[in-house]
């Protein structure tokens, strides 16, 4: 799964998006935020850990911000210029002085939780995308290397192919694990319930389907992700997007979102 958080690319004119076949990032990312209104500044439930660098060189910094449980405001100022660091979800189990369960729901200064504040200079005095990818990488790479618990490889394979369509005793079932071990391994390792993951992963199943397919029928499309029904689908999306699901589709083509994400 791929985390999307839409309102990053309604926030600005051009998103620069490039995709990774790294099994910890997603995908990096950089912006200019042009956009003011409160509904561009908002984050949205993905189970993913971004790192948000300011690209000023007159005042540096990055954030690590661990994935929110509800539609959150979002760490962006009108007139900064950002470049971000998306991983895949539930894959990042600690970072820096942080576990997976400080960084859900909490945002931290990247110089706290490493120590140094070399990297977020580096990155700002930088203008070129390309040559920020590879000085996160040269500088972080340490940081990232870990042994995932191969009960959570296997939840996160099962959830993210059924697109978080599946219920805990099923999972019990077909693992062989009692329902308490699978929680708790999961939850230490992702910092994540795993029904709330599963919840999460299906929400994004549905704001890819927006994206990529444009579909007419909220009904429909509730009925593909999973939803119980389309009450279920509404409530569930106001939660996490803080729209509803047919005015999320009129934001996207108001704000121009596929006019402005180009991936590179």
């Amino acid at each position: 799964m791929k985390p999307i958080q839409p309102y990053f690319v309604l926030a600005t004119d051009q998103y620069l998006k490039r995709p990774t076949d790294d099994t910890l990032v997603s995908h990096f990312y950089r912006f200019t935020a042009t956009k003011a209104s409160e509904k561009h500044q908002l984050t949205v439930p993905d189970g993913a850990t971004d790192i948000i660098f300011a690209c000023d060189a007159n005042d540096p910094g990055a954030l690590v911000c661990g994935t929110v449980s509800h539609g959150t405001p979002s760490p962006f100022e009108t007139g900064r210029t950002y470049f971000g660091v998306r991983f895949a979800p539930g894959v990042l189990e600690h970072f820096g002085n942080a576990s997976a369960g400080e960084l859900a729901d909490h945002t931290y200064s990247l110089a706290d939780l490493l120590g140094s504040a070399e990297l977020p200079e580096l990155i700002a005095d930088e203008s070129n995308f390309d040559r920020q990818i590879d000085l996160f990488r040269m500088h972080c790479s340490a940081h990232l290397a870990c042994e995932k618990n191969d009960v959570v490889c296997e939840l996160l394979a099962l959830i993210e192919a059924r697109n978080g369509n599946v219920r805990v005793e099923d999972l019990e079932r077909e693992l062989c694990y009692s329902r308490r071990h699978l929680s708790r391994v999961f939850r230490a390792c992702t910092g994540i319930g795993l029904k709330s993951f599963c919840r999460y992963v299906r929400f994004q199943s549905a704001l890819a389907c927006i994206r990529d397919e444009r579909p007419a029928s909220m009904g429909n499309l509730a009925a593909r992700c999973g939803y119980y029904d389309q009450s279920h689908f509404q409530r569930e999306f106001n939660e996490f997007a803080s729209l509803s699901p047919a005015a999320y589709v009129t934001t996207l083509q108001a704000g121009g979102y596929f006019d402005h994400l180009q991936v590179v």
